[in-house]
């Protein structure tokens, strides 16, 4: 079974990020880009990928749905419009590319200290006061699995933590970064067959945190939060570190500067359940990471390194990925999770494409995280306790439920389990209790 662990955090470091670090060396086998400075990312590209399936995660009721092998969204009440994402192509669909192929974030057998429980960090652009309520995120796993009353029963102990962040633009901006929101999956689903050759899994997770209290406002310009949950107040102006920049809008082209991260947990390394004992088997580790994408919009070489870093064109509308760059952090956690390490910056600009069809994959494309955040779409959001739609919460809409429960319309299976059972009434119920906003 699936579980969800959701924390708001407001001005305080959910994984410390260290503005020193102490020395550690090197290894050899990673490379420095001379033109960059970034290190180039050892493993490169994965196998290709397959869709395992994708889930509907509302964080407040605990409801979760299972669509096997469909990318599609499922309705998300209070968030319906995307408004910054990394989602869009295959980085070598204009050459040929038909399946998708993940970067691995946690690399077992690896040799290095952090190919093993370290944390990616990526960056982008967003106008200032934008609210998320809702986002996507996406996983590949070479996890095996097993398939219960038709869905994956999950890898025990097999977890996954997303946190967004103010005030980040990349390479360890650890004096400005300020946490908003984290995200810890556990029990996540693994890899249902075996399938020839070295090929990942790939879930995704739509997951709604409107009814959660864990909404969250980035680039806070005016105190506001614009109905969010969680923001930092005046972030967006504010000038903390006196370096007469505002700590929200690092690179001065008007937009508010976030990050998102992500890192795995392997089986066996962590007790989710509290009991004492560390939940999975540690010998069931295996590869984990996300797949890569090419976000519309414009891709343009950054100046300085026209062959090697590109990025998405911040004059585009969005959901364009506004300022997405084409390379990442990483950090690992030598100490335990009080205290993280930067690793170096990373980019896969070695993502190569056969331009000219003959075999020959010498063009650099861009390559960057799948990645989506959603918000309120600005209508009016359906109260599910009005279920016949007058606009009143009253005798007739528990008739009009009753009708539809004895009649096993879609409408009245609440949990959405395609059951229609006393979960269904209990649901209803409290939805009817709770009235309308």
């Amino acid at each position: 079974m699936i579980k969800v662990c959701a924390l708001g955090i407001v001005g305080s470091a959910g994984l410390a990020m260290a503005s020193s670090s102490p020395a550690f060396t090197v290894p050899s086998d990673i490379k420095i880009d001379r033109d960059t400075g970034l290190y180039i990312e050892p493993e490169g590209m994965t196998a290709d990928e397959e869709l395992a399936g994708h889930y509907y995660l509302n964080v407040a009721t605990g409801e979760l749905i299972f669509n096997r092998f469909q990318p599609a969204t499922s309705p998300i009440r209070g968030a319906s419009t995307e408004v910054w994402m990394a989602d869009n192509r295959l980085p070598c669909a204009d050459f040929g590319q038909t399946s998708g192929t993940s970067g691995l974030i946690d690399r077992i057998g690896g040799g290095n200290d952090w190919d093993t429980g370290s944390m990616i960090l990526h960056w982008g652009d967003i106008p200032a006061d934008t609210v998320i309520d809702a986002v996507q995120v996406r996983y590949s796993t070479r996890h095996i699995d097993v398939i219960v009353d038709g869905s994956p029963a999950g890898v025990e102990g097999f977890g996954a933590e997303w946190t967004w962040n103010d005030g980040d633009n990349g390479r360890n901006s650890c004096l400005t970064r300020t946490p908003l929101v984290g995200l810890t999956l556990f029990n996540l689903p693994g890899r249902t067959t075996v399938p020839p050759g070295t090929a990942l899994s790939v879930y995704i997770f739509t997951v709604d945190m409107a009814d959660a209290g864990i909404s969250f406002e980035i680039g806070d310009s005016d105190g506001d939060p614009q109905g969010a949950d969680v923001h930092n107040p005046f972030f967006f102006i504010t000038d903390t570190s006196g370096d007469g920049f505002p700590d929200g809008d690092l690179d001065g082209d008007g937009l508010a500067d976030f990050s998102y991260t992500q890192r795995f947990f392997q089986p066996g390394t962590v007790d989710w359940n509290g009991d004492g004992n560390l939940d999975g088997d540690i010998n069931a580790w295996a590869d984990a990471g996300n797949s890569l994408v090419a976000p519309t919009g414009t891709a343009v070489p950054i100046p300085d390194h026209p062959t090697n870093r590109w990025t998405i064109d911040p004059v585009d509308p969005l959901p364009a990925g506004q300022g997405i760059e084409d390379s990442f952090d990483r950090y690992y956690f030598p100490f335990g999770d009080d205290f993280s390490v930067f690793v170096g910056s990373f980019f896969y600009s070695g993502f190569s494409c056969d331009a000219n069809g003959d075999g020959t994959f010498a063009r650099r494309s861009y390559a960057q995280f799948w990645h989506v955040m959603l918000g309120p779409d600005g209508a009016p959001q359906p109260c599910p306790a009005d279920f016949n739609g007058d606009g009143l919460v009253n005798f007739f809409d528990v008739s009009a439920f009753i009708a539809a429960f004895n009649n096993q319309d879609p409408a009245a299976d609440i949990n959405g389990d395609g059951l229609w059972n006393f979960f269904d009434v209990s649901a209803f119920i409290t939805l009817f209790n709770a009235g309308c906003p």
